[in-house]
């Protein structure tokens, strides 16, 4: 599997993991898979028509891949880009963002 498949398998995971609040332990095994995914390049996120893309290619749908379409795709952002070697509190703070611009009262 590819480093950028690999990373939205990972990130998908983090941000179920992170809405469910879920477990630390939990958190942080999915944190690590999409760092070493990283390290290989960066990996940039978008949705186009409800489909999630990654470097501009579609992204086999599940339903990791499906959760990611929903939270990135009404806040109407271009892209979603990660570096490469990105920072660990970077990805987290990507993850909590998208779960928190899907929550109604987020911020009140």
């Amino acid at each position: 599997m590819d480093h950028p498949a690999t990373f939205v398998t990972h990130f998908a995971q983090l941000v179920r993991l992170v809405e469910s609040r879920a477990d630390v332990a939990e958190q942080k095994t999915a944190l690590r898979g999409c760092l070493v995914a990283s390290k290989r390049g960066a990996i940039a996120l978008s949705v186009r028509d409800g489909a999630l893309l990654v470097g501009g290619m579609s992204v086999s749908p599940d339903s990791g891949t499906a959760l990611l379409a929903a939270r990135i795709g009404p806040l109407g952002i271009d892209s979603l880009v990660f570096e490469t070697g990105a920072a660990p509190s970077d990805v987290l703070a990507a993850a909590r963002w998208l779960v928190d611009s899907a929550t109604p009262d987020a911020g009140r």
